[in-house]
C-alpha cells in the first residue's frame, strides 16, 4: 500500500495493488464508516469493481482473487498541483 501525505502531515490517499486489499479501517481512518455505508448502498454490475464517489471521498477498487487495485482519496485534500492521475 502507498500512502500520499499533504504538506499537513495528513494523508489525502492511499493506493494498493497487491494479493488482497489492504486494512482499509487502518488506512481510512475516520472515513471508513462512511466507506462501508457507502459500498452497502452500491449495486454492483459486476463484483470485480467498486466505484464509490463522494463529496469527501472516492473509493476506486478492482480486481479478482489474488490481484487486487485499488485507490481511496479525499478530493477536498488533494494538493493544488497534483493530477488524480499521480494518485497511483
Amino acid at each position: 500500500m502507498k500512502e500520499f501525505v499533504g504538506a499537513d502531515g495528513n494523508v489525502f490517499a492511499v493506493v494498493w495493488n497487491g494479493p488482497r486489499t489492504p486494512d482499509l479501517r487502518q488506512a481510512m481512518g475516520r472515513y471508513f464508516d462512511e466507506y462501508v455505508t457507502a459500498a452497502a448502498k452500491t449495486t454492483h454490475a459486476d463484483h470485480n469493481h467498486l466505484q464509490i464517489q463522494q463529496t469527501d471521498l472516492v473509493v476506486q477498487s478492482r480486481g479478482h482473487m489474488r490481484a487486487l487495485s485499488g485507490r481511496a482519496y479525499l478530493p477536498q485534500a488533494i494538493p493544488d498541483g497534483l493530477s488524480l492521475g499521480e494518485i497511483r
